[in-house]
């Protein structure tokens, strides 16, 4: 459970970003410009009266040159945070908003779930699910934690291939249902194609990882 209300939350985020912004000497214009919004509503993040999804705040984390991780409390990071191009941020945005909307909505439906018990659990109003369930309205990050808390899923699955994430250090996955896990997927002939692939990829270094995850952003949009 939750120990902070989704407003608290919301203004240590704030606090995390304006510390990073104005330790980098960016100005609010130009975080602004970062996401697309007006100086006064980077103000209102860095206030804690309003907060960010998490693609702004994929976007920000590059701008600041900092891990997203940092900005979301963590401070064992890995990585260098790679850039995102002028000309693709807007696409990026939309993109990653629909993505996530999609893996909730998925997770949801697997779960049994409905949107009117969400609504009730999380005291969210059914009509502002529904618009976060179709991509067309952005899930501030605070909620998105509360919506991945009882939904059962991890937030980490919700980051872009692009966002380096924190590494645990000493964490093991339970080997026996990992195996027993790979010896099923992969004993399946119809998952031929995709063991090929992983083979493939398992190849490349991170830059060019990074390469293909950026085409496919600029293909899929």
């Amino acid at each position: 459970m939750e120990t902070q209300t989704l407003s608290e939350q919301a203004v240590i985020l704030g606090s995390r970003l304006r510390e990073e912004r104005e330790a980098n000497e960016i100005t609010i214009e130009k975080a602004a410009a970062q996401i697309g919004v007006s100086p006064e509503m980077i103000e209102s993040i860095e206030n804690g009266e309003t907060a960010p999804s998490l693609p702004e705040l994929e976007l920000l984390a590059y701008l600041y040159r900092v891990h997203l991780d940092k900005l979301l409390g963590a401070t064992d990071t890995v990585e260098t945070p790679v850039r995102i191009k002028e000309k693709k941020k807007n696409a990026f945005i939309l993109l990653r908003t629909r993505i996530i909307a999609a893996t909730l909505k998925q997770a949801r439906l697997e779960g049994g779930n409905s949107l009117e018990d969400l609504s009730s659990q999380l005291d969210i109003p059914l009509n502002t699910l529904e618009e976060y369930e179709a991509g067309t309205l952005p899930i501030p990050q605070p909620v998105l934690k509360a919506l991945c808390t009882a939904l059962g899923i991890e937030l980490d699955a919700l980051v872009s291939p692009l966002t380096p994430k924190h590494k645990p250090v000493g964490v093991e996955p339970p080997q026996s249902a990992l195996d027993a896990e790979l010896s099923e997927f992969v004993a399946n002939p119809a998952n031929l194609p995709y063991v090929q692939l992983a083979k493939k990829l398992s190849s490349f270094d991170a830059a060019r990882l990074r390469e293909i995850a950026e085409n496919l952003l600029e293909i899929t949009y």
